[in-house]
């Protein structure tokens, strides 16, 4: 049997090549890859939807997602808080309003009160 140059294995009947004898790795009945609880070392970062990732290229995606949330938690609270704020005051001021409404509705019921009472004295000639 002859080697080339990359250390393959020339089969000289079926014309196989082979590269050099090593651990491997078998499939399951699935076709899955079965590494036999060994560790897949140096994946790149993927470059299809459908590639490994490593590690560090999750780690980094979570930093970069937990840093995007916390912004836009961040920037909901600023926002709750404004609009809270604005709220509280339109209804102070609608209360204030209210009150003030309720004030002059008083005095104007008050002072009805007494020209009506103003008038049935002068129409009866007394005091009643």
């Amino acid at each position: 049997m002859s080697v080339d140059v990359f250390g393959r294995q020339l089969h000289p009947l079926k014309g196989i090549v082979r590269g050099p004898p090593g651990q491997g790795f078998r499939l399951t009945p699935e076709g899955h890859f079965d590494i036999e609880n060994k560790r897949l070392c140096q994946v790149a970062y993927p470059q299809e939807f459908q590639d490994a990732v490593n590690l560090n290229y999750l780690q980094d995606v979570l930093q970069t997602e937990t840093t995007a949330m916390q912004r836009k938690l961040v920037n909901l609270r600023t926002d709750m808080m404004t609009m809270l704020a604005n709220l509280k005051s339109e209804l102070s001021e609608k209360l204030q309003n209210q009150l003030a409404d309720w004030d002059m509705t008083h005095s104007l019921t008050l002072r009805h009160a007494e020209l009506i009472h103003a008038l049935d004295v002068k129409a009866n000639g007394h005091h009643v």
